[in-house]
């Protein structure tokens, strides 16, 4: 339903001509203004209208106003000064004349000092609770003087702050763009219809901006789902979308410009990123961040072993190329149950997993490095395995590792792995 949540003030009521960009109406109250401007401009009437008012306020303007409302439907809601200091109790009045599918407008022209702001901020918290539910618009009537022109102002963009801020705060927090991909795809909607795009350079330079929210997500996305191979390409799609964020004289870019800095924080590793090695240690650092210990478990291993396919220019989606790499990374394990040393062990290699382009010399070279960094593959990777096993297994398997000790492994090695991959990267591990 659309309702009209408004105030009744004490002060005297005085007719001004009230007036905003397409509509001019002469009236003592602004809730007059309102209720004639959506039902004959808007042509969008009002359902129900919902007045907040004290005693004192009904007592001396509220004659005047049902008189001016007629057969309207009318709900009186009544608060008192203490309101302001309680603003759970102002929730609670709010809330209660909420509903699913309900789409409120807020005049906020009149009310007992701070209690209209402190409304729009417990009335978005009321949102949380109805679903389907939106606040539609908020207005302010900007009386000049009996009898002359009043601004009737159009205060919508405070919520838009408010739902920035909150969709910026829940991306750092988070690591979950889906808050910002609803906001952008609504800017998007508001600016075509507002627009008319195809005939305005301006917005199209707008237009540009928007799809931030879905190269965000591209990004997450390729992230939660271990696409390995994907976060490099993934990343430019972000920060093409970023670097078309440019200064406009148009209000619909202020936030996307305010944003920017902050998208740059959140995502400044892959921004430093040079390399794949790189690439795969911001979003190893991204999934610990944000609690996605399984994906950082996935991704440590997957990613060490991605880093040697390409070391040695071996087709790195290959399952033989990285079953045998894997095996070799793993070998001092093996070898405890195998009594085999490592010159036969990497003579059998394919038979055990069939013919890979791994040359000779690759798989010695590989168990040298190995060697050279028993430290790192003993305490950290040859460990991860047991980790990502007790996650994939859902805690079902025999020896169940407690959640933080999982948490405290990956805390404390997951910088290792990122380090060895980058090392190996820029030196070339000797080869």
């Amino acid at each position: 339903m659309k309702k009209l949540f408004c105030f009744l003030g004490t002060g005297r009521y005085l007719e001004t001509m009230y007036q905003n960009a397409d509509y001019v109406m002469a009236s003592k109250f602004t809730q007059e203004y309102l209720i004639n401007y959506y039902a004959t401009i808007k042509q969008d009437p009002f359902g129900e209208i919902v007045v907040f008012a004290t005693e004192e306020s009904k007592a001396k303007n509220g004659q005047a106003f049902e008189e001016m409302l007629g057969e309207m439907p009318i709900k009186w809601v009544y608060y008192d000064e203490s309101f302001g200091e309680k603003p759970w109790l102002l929730f609670e009045k709010i809330d209660s004349h909420m509903a699913p599918g309900d789409s409120i407008v807020f005049d906020v022209t009149h009310g007992f000092r701070s209690i209209p702001l402190i409304s729009l901020v417990s009335s978005e918290l009321a949102l949380l609770f109805n679903e389907n539910m939106n606040i539609e618009a908020v207005y302010y009537g900007n009386f000049k003087g009996e009898g002359e022109l009043s601004p009737f102002v159009d205060l919508t963009s405070i919520l838009e702050l408010q739902e920035w801020s909150n969709a910026v705060r829940s991306l750092k927090q988070t690591g979950n763009p889906s808050l910002l991909i609803d906001l952008d795809a609504k800017q998007k909607q508001n600016h075509m219809e507002v627009q008319k795009i195809a005939n305005n350079p301006l917005s199209k330079d707008l237009l540009r901006m928007f799809g931030l929210g879905n190269a965000v997500q591209k990004l997450t996305k390729s992230i939660a789902f271990c696409r390995l191979h994907d976060v490099k390409d993934s990343w430019l799609l972000t920060k093409a979308a970023i670097d078309k964020i440019e200064s406009s004289s148009s209000e619909k870019s202020y936030p996307y410009i305010k944003i920017k800095e902050q998208l740059s924080f959140i995502f400044d590793d892959f921004q430093q990123a040079k390399s794949n090695a790189d690439y795969y240690g911001a979003a190893i650092k991204w999934c610990v961040r944000y609690g996605l210990y399984q994906q950082s478990i996935t991704l440590m291993l997957e990613s060490v072993i991605t880093v040697f396919c390409e070391h040695f220019e071996v087709k790195k989606n290959s399952r033989n190329n990285r079953y045998a790499i894997s095996l070799l990374l793993k070998y001092e394990d093996i070898k405890k149950d195998r009594k085999s040393d490592l010159a036969a062990f990497v003579k059998n290699l394919d038979a055990a997993v069939g013919k890979s382009q791994l040359k000779e010399s690759d798989k010695e070279r590989i168990a040298a490095i190995i060697q050279e960094n028993q430290a790192f593959f003993n305490n950290t990777y040859n460990n991860l395995n047991d980790y990502r096993n007790n996650f994939n297994h859902a805690g079902t398997n025999e020896h169940v590792i407690g959640e933080a000790k999982l948490e405290a492994f990956i805390k404390e090695h997951y910088q290792d792995v990122i380090d060895f991959e980058r090392e190996f990267a820029l030196v070339g591990a000797g080869r």
